[in-house]
């Protein structure tokens, strides 16, 4: 019977998440003294920023728009690790908008760093 060892298969993959890390979340209405979870999400980018580069994994941005006060800095510190990589990405269906900047600069050559101004 191959059937138990598909079922064992999916059961397995449902695990493999885990090794993404702790997420994070971001809403415009959140508090950056909330822990940065679905119910308690962070408010800021700085904020989750901050928060993953202590405990990598994924940031979810909740609907609405985030101003960016200053520049957002990316560095090789916020990408995470090879088995728990950073990465920021809208949440379901939802559709962030970063603004509050006149422009973004990429440095060429060696990649270190990412500015959002």
């Amino acid at each position: 019977m191959k059937y138990p060892s598909i079922i064992l298969s999916l059961c397995l993959l449902t695990g493999v998440g885990q090794a993404w890390g702790k997420p994070y979340y971001v809403a415009p209405t959140g508090d950056d003294a909330n822990p940065g979870s679905l119910e308690k999400p962070f408010a800021t980018l700085q904020r989750a920023q901050q928060a993953v580069r202590q405990t990598p994994g994924p940031v979810y941005l909740r609907g609405g728009t985030y101003y960016l006060p200053e520049s957002l800095v990316f560095t090789p510190q916020d990408s995470g690790t090879k088995d728990v990589p950073v990465v920021y990405q809208a949440w379901q269906n939802e559709c962030p908008v970063i603004s509050g900047g006149v422009g973004w600069t990429i440095w060429t050559g060696s990649l270190t760093a990412m500015v959002f101004s």
